[in-house]
């Protein structure tokens, strides 16, 4: 092997105590439970004039970071204390793979920190201490812990932790860079170009497109330099937890997903089987 790269769902969030312990499981992707955070975090961005809420469309999501983090830190007082850090699963899984144990030592993806937690190199990353701290005290731990780690995750191993962990089968030495988002690296895989838009259908299905331009998009899910190609602006659409929408209404349909999927082909030969 002469490389790994690692790209995962997001936002799918863990929170973490002292050498990168989890203190809990992990907030998938399609988890919306935190819908009143969210609500929360909107409220005090627009209030506050926050620059970086209209870098991703206006309203910041339940199914985003910060909206996870909050309702973790709501729903486990007693854990607070031990709080140190939170990080995207494709930045924990390579700072695992990488044998970090600080928090404050992991490296995080522009591609997770910009679509999913209001970094904006261009306003100086995250949010200011005095917005974060009215939103949560912890807010500003887990800003000041990772500080100065986010990078393009096409960065290389020159500025990245080498994988020496024999325990995982990997010969030492080998590269390991930064991590992204399944959808954005699928885009590049897909072979977008400057100014092509790719619809990336499964589990949530995210709109993927890049430009050498940068301006605000209106209810999109982040516009970012370097997100999906390094030289360009990546911008993120779409609707998390698709599978599980699609999984509710067959069930309340009393069927299933296959026939469902298989239902809709015929309707378009004019022979609908069912209607939800």
């Amino acid at each position: 092997m002469k490389a790994l790269a690692i790209d995962t769902t997001g936002s799918s969030v863990i929170p973490v105590g002292k050498n990168l312990e989890p203190l809990d499981e992990y907030y998938l992707w399609c988890d919306h439970r935190a819908k009143a955070e969210a609500a929360e975090i909107t409220e005090a961005a627009q209030r506050e004039g926050l620059a970086a809420i209209q870098w991703c469309g206006g309203v910041y999501s339940s199914e985003w970071g910060f909206s996870k983090l909050l309702h973790w830190l709501r729903h486990n007082p007693e854990k607070r204390a031990q709080f140190v850090s939170a990080f995207e699963h494709c930045d924990m899984a390579a700072a695992t793979l990488c044998g970090i144990t600080d928090p404050r030592k992991v490296k995080r993806s522009v591609c997770a920190m910009g679509h999913k937690w209001l970094w904006n190199a261009d306003l100086g990353g995250l949010p200011s201490e005095a917005f974060l701290v009215k939103v949560d005290p912890l807010f500003w731990v887990f800003a000041k812990n990772s500080r100065g780690n986010t990078l393009l995750p096409t960065t290389l191993p020159e500025s990245f932790p080498r994988n020496g962990q024999k325990s995982w089968g990997l010969k030492a030495g080998i590269p390991i860079p930064v991590g992204a988002f399944d959808a954005h690296w699928d885009a590049i895989g897909a072979g977008c170009r400057a100014e092509d838009m790719v619809n990336v259908v499964g589990t949530s299905t995210c709109i993927i497109g890049i430009t050498p331009s940068v301006s605000l998009v209106p209810g999109v899910c982040g516009v970012v330099q370097g997100s999906v190609h390094p030289q360009q602006t990546g911008i993120e659409a779409g609707l998390s937890a698709v599978g599980d929408i699609f999984n509710v209404i067959a069930t309340r349909a009393g069927t299933d997903v296959a026939t469902l999927a298989r239902g809709w082909r015929s309707i378009g030969r004019g022979r609908p089987v069912f209607c939800v």
